[in-house]
């Protein structure tokens, strides 16, 4: 059974994460130079390697994870050990306030998973429509 798309109707329909990982390369290079100048002889080398992607490619990406939350809470634990130091706090009150923080980061990390998870099957039943551009929740 052919899918269909629902903007155009034509029949002609790619998985979203056949599309991305078809204009996405990785890229290794090597340079080396050399030059004559006033001040004697110079030589130079380089080596680099990236992902190229086509803005195709970019369009049908897969959902990246936040990350958010975790970030937010260290820096949060790290702001209360600051505050801790500059302003003497007695040691209990620091580890009160870094295990009342420590359940909240995991709640909020438990939520960002869940949203990442609902997130990638939505994305693998993503069509991509290659006469229109459209993107579809078509299923499998």
């Amino acid at each position: 059974m052919s899918k269909q798309c629902p903007k155009c109707g034509a029949t002609d329909m790619v998985k979203a994460s056949l599309a991305h990982e078809a204009g996405t390369s990785d890229i290794q290079s090597v340079t080396v130079g050399a030059g004559i100048g006033g001040g004697g002889l110079g030589v130079g080398a380089a080596k680099s390697k990236g992902t190229s992607q086509s803005l195709l490619a970019q369009r049908t990406a897969p959902p990246a994870m936040d990350g958010k939350s975790f970030s937010g809470c260290a820096t949060l634990i790290l702001l209360l050990s600051l505050a801790a130091l500059h302003w003497n706090w007695p040691g209990w009150v620091w580890i009160v306030s870094v295990v009342l923080v420590i359940p909240m980061g995991t709640m909020m990390l438990w939520q960002d998973l869940q949203k990442h998870g609902e997130d990638q099957k939505k994305y693998d039943r993503s069509w991509l429509c290659q006469r229109c551009g459209t993107i579809s929740d078509l299923g499998r």
